[in-house]
């Protein structure tokens, strides 16, 4: 564990401490809305340290984060993906601090196929066949071998003649589902559930190193977009979510639109979701506001972020082929691109999760998060895609040059 960022220790009550994989986005809000955030997560990106009152990065997560957060002040804590997968985690968290989330017990329930299957019956919505055991499951590919523990997508492949079994008790398989995948947002509380927005999800690319069904971006649709049938099934399932579900504040719940336009259930993500933060573009109050509103923390004062920009927002995960060197070279390129795009979009960040100076980024792996904006949704889609193909390049040269750096020193009689 080593800090990015000089503590401070302050107990003033406007702290709220956020931990997670990746803290960034959730961060933002918070300090958007007036808190101040002292953060706990995988990677320290320079743009948490930038906002962020104290930022840790944590080699020995989630096991570690007890032990991270023990010296913060004492504070309401918040978490982001993908504690919900690690509930004893979670209670362990809450037993010295209040939680502004939801609480272990219910995130191992809600998490549960069988849980899934009867709110998916209470809103009248169909939800794939799912079994805990291999026997008489066909390996043709009609069913997906779902880790228990996952998030993003991660470890998800079809079942099939070459597919290893895996550990037993660990994974699910599940009819697969064909049609275009999407993640709804909701904010619930005692009054109901609002139906923030709904985003499609882009899933991976083998070609890039995500897995087939890797979560790697979306974009924010605006509600007109929706056929009706899918907003009469999301009206049902926000009711289910709110009576007895013991779901609270910002709420994620993919599915699948397929042929009909009958929305399927997948999966229930008990916090605030990487889509999520699409919607906070568009709105005047941060997300954190809200959320953190319906567990009883009303906010300090916000600090006037950027004002809202109405429209579509896109995101995507930016990935390179090669190990990628965060050197003062690259950053000074991305910080260029950046710079014209940020002030194109109102303020609003245009990269995120920016590597801190010094890192290097395996090959493949998730680099920098890209945003674009656009009227419509295809519009921000055609957005995105030029500005991920303009940080690609970005990415070939410098690589280039760490290349042609290292094949220079390495010459005969080259003095060191």
């Amino acid at each position: 564990m080593t800090p990015a960022s000089p503590a401070r220790t302050s107990t003033a009550a406007a702290a709220l401490l956020v931990v997670g994989a990746s803290a960034r986005w959730w961060t933002a809000s918070a300090v958007r809305a007036g808190w101040r955030v002292p953060a706990v997560d995988l990677f320290a990106d320079r743009d948490l340290v930038a906002i962020a009152a104290t930022a840790i990065r944590l080699a020995d997560y989630p096991r570690g984060l007890p032990a991270a957060v023990a010296p913060l002040p004492i504070a309401p804590l918040t978490y982001t993906g993908a504690l919900e997968n690690h509930p004893p985690i979670l209670a362990a968290l809450a037993r010295d601090r209040p939680l502004a989330g939801v609480a272990a017990d219910v995130v191992g329930r809600v998490r549960d196929p069988r849980c899934l299957r009867r709110l998916a019956r209470v809103a009248d919505l169909p939800f794939p066949e799912t079994r805990s055991s291999p026997r008489g499951v066909p390996r043709d590919g009609s069913y997906l071998l779902k880790p228990r523990a996952s998030a993003g997508g991660h470890g998800i492949t079809p079942w099939t003649d070459t597919t290893p079994h895996p550990p037993a008790g660990r994974t699910v398989w599940q009819r697969r589902i064909a049609g275009a995948s999407y993640s709804a947002t909701f904010l619930v509380d005692d009054d109901g559930a609002e139906l923030v927005g709904v985003a499609t999800q882009v899933l991976g690319s083998l070609r890039r190193g995500a897995g087939r069904f890797a979560w790697r971006g979306g974009i924010a649709l605006r509600r007109s977009y929706l056929p009706r049938a899918v907003t009469a099934a999301l009206a049902r399932l926000g009711a289910a979510l709110t009576a007895g579900a013991g779901l609270r504040g910002l709420v994620g719940v993919d599915f699948i639109v397929g042929a009909g336009d009958a929305p399927v259930l997948i999966e229930i993500n008990p916090r605030p979701t990487a889509s999520a933060e699409l919607h906070e573009r568009q709105r005047d109050e941060a997300l954190a506001a809200c959320h953190l509103a319906c567990f009883g923390r009303r906010r300090p004062a916000p600090d006037g972020g950027p004002a809202p920009r109405p429209g579509c927002w896109a995101k995507a995960l930016v990935r390179h082929h090669r190990a990628c060197d965060a050197g003062s070279a690259l950053l000074a390129a991305l910080d260029a691109v950046a710079a014209r795009w940020t002030a194109a979009d109102g303020g609003w960040p245009a990269l995120g999760d920016v590597p801190a100076p010094g890192t290097t980024v395996p090959p493949r792996a998730p680099l920098l998060t890209v945003f674009a904006h656009g009227r419509t949704a295809r519009e921000a889609a055609r957005a995105l895609a030029q500005r991920s193909a303009t940080i690609d390049a970005v990415l070939d040269r410098a690589c280039a040059a760490v290349r042609r750096r290292a094949a220079s020193a390495s010459r005969p009689g080259r003095r060191p």
